[in-house]
């Protein structure tokens, strides 16, 4: 009973979200004459600005500038409504509390992209 407790609390504090960044000024953070990303990150968080401060500090430490925050929800939300991927739980199972924001793929763009 208390392992089952302990996966129910962890699920609760991860959140997902689809964060969109652009590179710091100066940068090639994404790569040559890509001018913004979109990221799915999950963070060990209690609440959604817990979420948006985690996150914000990681992207900086890329020199990437958080532009919008979309679609933050829970795990266990996204478990719910079955929008989890095989990449996502991968993520899910690499948060600790020392490293507590995990994302992999970068869906970016370039200025010629409509």
């Amino acid at each position: 009973m208390k392992a089952y407790a302990a996966m129910k609390n962890e699920n609760e504090e991860v959140r997902i979200g689809t964060v969109h960044v652009r590179p710091w000024a100066g940068t090639n953070s994404l790569g040559s004459n890509r001018v913004g990303a979109y990221i799915i990150v999950l963070a060990r968080a209690k609440n959604p600005d817990k979420y948006k401060s985690l996150v914000r500090r990681e992207m900086a430490g890329e020199e990437l500038d958080v532009i919008e925050y979309q679609d933050i929800d829970s795990y266990s939300q996204y478990v719910a409504e079955n929008r989890i991927s095989d990449e996502t739980r991968e993520l899910k199972d690499l948060l600790t509390p020392e490293e507590p924001v995990q994302y992999r793929t970068f869906d970016c763009y370039s200025s010629n992209d409509s």
